[in-house]
């Protein structure tokens, strides 16, 4: 038989269970804007076993335990983003041979501002988008999402200054449309 996995043990616990009250909202919430809600919870449920499991090469200082948690909920967040594109697009294939059904209102403000939010991302660089994500929705210091995405505060401020810019262009066009009557479905 295999070696017991290096999990928390005694103090250790404490220091895991800690971790995970202060840090599990933080990432929920950045996990909440990033995938569809009902991925989420498992972006959140996969960071803190990786955490678990990898207890002894994690950093326990204060300063490097939350940019090494949100590193590893981002590559989850890739790896879950990647298979929900997947599965939609098979679903959209099978889709399209199926006749239209009409699509009812979205009651939850809420979800389809965080669609909305995601979808403006989306029209951003992966990386400013990035960026953005970290510092903004997770709430991470610049010094903390550039040790995230492994880059310089300098480069991340840059990034984070371009996706405003982008940002902005796009909020513009966004009341440009509302002025000229189109559609919400004609915008971002």
């Amino acid at each position: 038989m295999g070696a017991a996995p290096d999990v928390p043990d005694g103090s250790d616990a404490d220091r895991f269970a800690d971790a995970y009250r202060l840090l599990s909202p933080q990432v929920r919430g950045y996990a909440r804007r990033q995938v569809p809600d009902d991925l989420a919870e498992d972006v959140v449920a996969e960071t803190f076993l990786v955490l678990w499991r990898r207890w002894a090469d994690a950093p326990h200082g204060p300063d490097h335990l939350r940019p090494w948690v949100f590193g590893v909920a981002r590559n989850k967040i890739l790896r879950v983003r990647e298979q929900h594109h997947r599965a939609l697009r098979s679903v959209a294939s099978v889709a399209a041979a199926e006749p239209a059904r009409p699509h009812g209102a979205d009651p939850a403000v809420e979800v389809a501002a965080a669609d909305r939010a995601r979808r403006l991302l989306d029209h951003l660089p992966p990386a400013e988008g990035e960026a953005m994500a970290l510092t903004v929705w997770a709430g991470l210091t610049p010094g903390e999402a550039a040790e995230v995405l492994g880059c310089s505060v300098t480069a991340l401020t840059s990034r984070l200054s371009r996706a405003r810019g982008r940002l902005a262009t796009l909020l513009a066009q966004d009341a440009a449309a509302d002025a000229d009557g189109r559609g919400r479905d004609d915008r971002p």
